[in-house]
């Protein structure tokens, strides 16, 4: 894992961005907002077609309280660091890296990962973009979205003047595959003299299959060291289709001074539709025999019985060179 501090980073993030002499012009923040979104442990970065801009490195450092998949959550709030080095060229093709860092007290990199892409800007008001992400966690990771260990997806960007529309879809790699839609709306608002500053209001929901959650919930065998007995379990969502998961939030806030971007997202997440699970749990003798009937029971995890609204905010900020 600790080489990926030698990897260009890749992750996917909409932002028209570049430089003009000594101004970094407005970014727009498109996929990189929706993929934060939907997940706080992807930060993402692209760059439209555009002759006048020019291709650019981007390093960036933030926080966040916690980490957010579909709504999703650890049961105790988890801070992260995230450094990210990503390379943008001016003709849409970009490739970035970066990693996120727990800071509880079993310190650890959760995760990093490695994304490219490209962007192409159909005319001023429409974007096609396509991209794929290798996603690597740590083997000790609790986090919901430790199965996925990566996807491949595009997106459609539509400016309707008063406010923009992108429709996203991802195929999640985990042991089996799994479709994501998320269809977003936002508008973005430029202040302050050069529009230094950039307040962009964001509602977002998330549909997904849900292959992923039962390979997150599945346990490994494990063995007692005393009987030479081994307890295989399987689980499984009931009912797994394709569904609503979650309503998101945010108003992403940036700052521009000179060629460093600050920046602020505070997220608010409303989870719907509970993931509900039945678990089988077989007993074996070390020599693979099975001793008794399998045990049924229902899995369900409290935190999806009880659905609770989340919110936490990302803070950091970024360089281009």
């Amino acid at each position: 894992m600790k080489t990926i501090l030698t990897l260009l980073t890749l992750t996917i993030s909409l932002h028209l961005v570049a430089q003009d002499n000594n101004q970094i012009r407005t970014d727009t923040n498109k996929t990189k907002d929706l993929l934060q979104a939907k997940d706080s442990i992807i930060t993402i970065d692209t760059l439209a077609v555009n002759p006048d801009d020019k291709s650019y490195f981007k390093a960036q450092m933030s926080f966040t309280s916690n980490y957010s998949y579909y709504g999703r959550t650890n049961v105790n709030a988890i801070p992260y660091l995230a450094p990210y080095l990503g390379y943008f060229n001016k003709n849409g093709f970009f490739v970035s890296t970066s990693l996120y860092y727990s800071l509880t007290n079993q310190s650890k990199i959760e995760t990093y990962m490695i994304d490219i892409g490209y962007d192409y800007e159909v005319n001023k008001k429409l974007t096609l973009g396509a991209f794929a992400n290798k996603t690597n966690y740590n083997n000790s990771s609790s986090i919901v979205s430790s199965s996925v260990k990566g996807f491949v997806g595009g997106y459609i960007d539509y400016d309707f003047n008063y406010f923009e529309i992108t429709l996203d879809s991802e195929v999640l790699l985990s042991k089996k595959a799994d479709l994501n839609f998320t269809p977003t709306l936002y508008r973005e608002f430029e202040m302050l003299k050069n529009k230094s500053l950039k307040i962009t209001p964001t509602v977002l929901a998330n549909f997904s299959s849900l292959h992923y959650y039962e390979d997150y919930s599945n346990k490994k065998i494990k063995k007692n060291s005393i009987s030479q007995t081994s307890t295989s379990v399987e689980t499984v969502v009931n009912n797994n289709r394709f569904t609503l998961l979650d309503y998101e939030f945010s108003v992403p806030v940036e700052y521009k001074l000179h060629n460093f971007v600050f920046f602020a997202t505070p997220l608010f997440a409303i989870p719907i539709h509970p993931v509900y699970t039945t678990s089988t749990y077989t007993l074996h003798t070390a020599n693979g025999v099975q001793i008794g009937n399998p045990i049924t029971v229902d899995s369900t995890e409290a935190s999806e019985l009880n659905l609770k609204n989340k919110f936490f905010v990302e803070v950091g900020l970024y360089y281009k060179f």
